[in-house]
């Protein structure tokens, strides 16, 4: 006799279906029909009141032994052809990264924009530079690398610095 299937009734069909990616030492959760509460409920980020932000469905997690270290938004190449449309993409979701973590990655696919979820800004690197690696977890050319820039932004952004403290560039 087999015993019904259980399930959080409020666990997003998504996130059961959900099949991390890793990159590196980070996981990687492509989402974008689960919910900021479904994800509070299930435990995927701390259980702490979003308010205003529950309803938000993020696109995707990067997760570091279970803490969000960056929330990736995808856009369409069209939504982020000019200056206005990235910081409409940007602040349309900032506050969700906020949140949970330091690092917001705004992408199409083609283009990645990493923003400072702390304060808004672009992240530089050492040279003062935009950061525009892109974040694409199917084609990571070098797993290291970006593993290595997750870990560097981390460990270099505050709410007062969107620089990168070293100096070793990524391509």
């Amino acid at each position: 006799e087999r015993l019904p299937l259980v399930r959080d009734a409020d666990m997003s069909e998504e996130l059961l279906q959900t099949a991390p990616q890793q990159i590196g030492k980070y996981t990687y959760y492509k989402l974008g029909s689960t919910t900021i509460d479904q994800l509070r409920t299930n435990g995927f980020i701390p259980k702490k009141n979003y308010d205003k932000l529950k309803a938000k469905k993020p696109d995707g997690l990067v997760v570091y032994h279970g803490q969000i270290r960056a929330v990736v938004e995808y856009k369409q190449p069209k939504e982020l052809s000019s200056e206005k449309h990235l910081l409409k993409a940007i602040k349309q979701e900032v506050e969700v990264a906020k949140a949970l973590c330091k690092i917001f990655i705004v992408t199409d696919g083609t283009k990645s924009f990493w923003i400072n979820a702390l304060n808004g800004e672009p992240i530089k690197d050492a040279q003062g530079n935009d950061l525009r690696v892109l974040f694409h977890p199917k084609i990571v050319k070098s797993t290291m690398a970006l593993e290595y820039l997750l870990d560097e932004v981390h460990a270099s952004i505050t709410a007062t610095n969107s620089i990168i403290k070293s100096a070793k560039l990524v391509d």
